[in-house]
């Protein structure tokens, strides 16, 4: 017996292997999401002027904008199907930092009037109007990689006032402030892409189990009485092959199609019938407990399963009716004297379990498919 639940635990790796491969793949993925949104969460508890260059890519900063210069481009969003532009969504500034280094912030529109009221009292402090600066605007949000136009923009705009490439590149730090994010959202990311990873993990670790363990089959074969292991090895051995998945032997129905194997005593099933539905094929087993089981495969090997509980369990009812299932499900007791009770009546004993001797009759209750 250790050497068929091997030989299943090995089909069954088999069957796991695409599906581990692939969370594999794609679980880091779900994790590093959920890790970048926690730190993206971490960073917003801190100033700006805490970060060092290498770490303000993707965080989400704090930043006093008191020291604005210009407001170097707009943009506005296309309206469908016409090539005429809506009224400005998106302004774009450049606001001083720290250190004597610049950054690019985007605001909403509706909010540009704060921004160009500070724009003016910087270039006031500067021509010496005003001895200090007053006002300012805070923006908070995720500081992120600039688009090319709005790169060429910032840079132009350096260079109309005069900066040479050298200075441009210690000063303008080359990231732009998208102001406006939501911690809960950020939270929610981070929760979600955590959890999809934990559910992969959980879900790799599970199929592993079942393939390895399986469980089932053992449960089954002590479930289902005491069998000497050379028995059951000589039925397995014996078996009429379905396919690569399904046997059928004198004693029990053994199928491997699931990620864990199950075996099915002959002498409990009562009823057997063939579905199909496109190229879907089933074959139907319903137990004297009234459990129903199914095992799969094309068409002809479905027939081939038929056929072989037709010629070898004369006391199983093969086919499907209405009738057949309204008693089944209804009146199991009289159901069974179509075929099981006359049928066991007249067979031999081996070693506790029963194998047929009669031969088949009463082919009115035989139908091919619901």
């Amino acid at each position: 017996m250790d050497k068929i639940i091997s030989e299943m635990r090995v089909n069954a790796l088999h069957r796991v292997i695409l599906p581990i491969v692939i969370c594999l793949l794609i679980s880091p993925l779900f994790f590093m999401i959920g890790l970048d949104s926690y730190k993206r969460i971490e960073s917003s508890n801190r100033e700006f002027s805490e970060f060092e260059e290498d770490e303000l890519h993707n965080s989400i900063v704090h930043l006093d904008a008191n020291f604005v210069l210009d407001c170097f481009a707009e943009y506005g969003s296309a309206v469908p199907y016409t090539r005429e532009i809506s009224e400005t969504d998106k302004c774009y500034y450049i606001v001083y930092c720290r250190n004597g280094k610049y950054i690019a912030v985007e605001i909403d529109a509706e909010e540009a009037d704060s921004l160009d009221e500070i724009c003016e009292a910087t270039w006031d402090y500067l021509m010496g109007y005003t001895d200090n600066l007053e006002k300012s605007y805070t923006v908070e949000g995720t500081v992120s990689n600039m688009t090319t136009t709005i790169k060429r923009y910032y840079i132009e705009w350096f260079e109309e006032m005069g900066f040479s490439d050298k200075e441009i590149e210690e000063c303008a730090l080359p990231y732009v402030v998208r102001n406006g994010w939501n911690r809960n959202t950020e939270l929610a990311c981070a929760y979600i892409g955590w959890g999809i990873f934990l559910i992969l993990a959980v879900s790799i670790l599970i199929l592993l189990m079942k393939a390895v363990t399986q469980h089932k089959v053992k449960k089954d074969f002590a479930r289902l009485g005491t069998l000497a292991d050379t028995e059951i090895t000589e039925d397995y051995a014996n078996a009429c092959v379905v396919n690569n998945r399904v046997r059928i032997g004198r004693i029990f129905t053994y199928d491997c199609s699931g990620l864990a194997a199950r075996v099915y005593l002959n002498d409990e099933i009562i009823w057997v019938y063939r579905t199909e539905a496109g190229r879907s094929n089933k074959v139907h087993l319903w137990d004297i407990h009234g459990k129903g089981h199914a095992i799969k495969g094309d068409m002809q090997e479905c027939s081939q399963a038929i056929n072989f509980y037709e010629d070898r369990f004369p006391y199983i009812v093969i086919g499907f009716s209405t009738n057949l299932r309204q008693l089944f499900h209804r009146d199991r007791q009289n159901f069974l004297t179509l075929r099981y009770n006359d049928g066991k009546q007249n067979e031999n004993s081996h070693d506790g379990l029963m194998e047929v001797s009669q031969d088949r009759s009463d082919d009115s209750i035989h139908s091919d498919n619901p």
